[in-house]
């Protein structure tokens, strides 16, 4: 008898282990009245503060009905952003939440570089519905084996959404 329960205590903690691992989150999974989608027409956040102030933790802006938290990449060429690319490596983490940032899937862009002029981006389509206003973190973990830019980057974003 002992011996069972012992098996039945093992097979009680896997299941409830296993039941309490949190699944990455994915398109049209929920935080509170967040919507997670991989496409809207909605406002990029790099559209309305700046790169540093998102690094800082300095960014406010309204809500809007829809935000993009979409990081990305850009080369000068096509070739090259696509050798960069390959084989690469992403994770991203949304108010401290793992996402399975491959489901959202990627978009391609031609974005004006004041020094290259036009270069190359895919940007991950990251959208948020109904965001809640308060502070929101959004971390891309990246790493890429080839192009010019070789290595490990993290991105951490902080910005503050309030109402109008």
């Amino acid at each position: 008898m002992n011996k069972f329960l012992t098996y039945a205590i093992i097979l009680i903690l896997i299941a409830f282990g296993s039941a309490c691992s949190a699944k990455p989150l994915q398109p049209g999974d929920k935080i509170g009245e967040m919507e997670l989608l991989n496409y809207c027409e909605g406002t990029n956040i790099v559209e309305v503060c700046a790169y540093e102030t998102l690094l800082d933790g300095t960014c406010i802006l309204a809500a809007p009905e829809f935000l993009w938290v979409a990081a990305g990449w850009t080369e000068k060429t096509k070739e090259e952003l696509e050798l960069t690319w390959k084989d690469s490596s992403w994770t991203m983490f949304f108010d401290d939440q793992e996402v399975d940032i491959e489901a959202f899937g990627t978009y391609d862009i031609d974005i004006q570089d004041p020094v290259n002029g036009i270069v190359k981006g895919r940007v991950w389509n990251f959208c948020v519905a109904n965001i809640t206003p308060g502070i929101h973190h959004a971390s891309y973990e990246h790493t890429f084996k080839y192009g010019s830019r070789p290595g490990f980057n993290i991105e951490n974003w902080t910005f503050t959404v309030v109402n109008e």
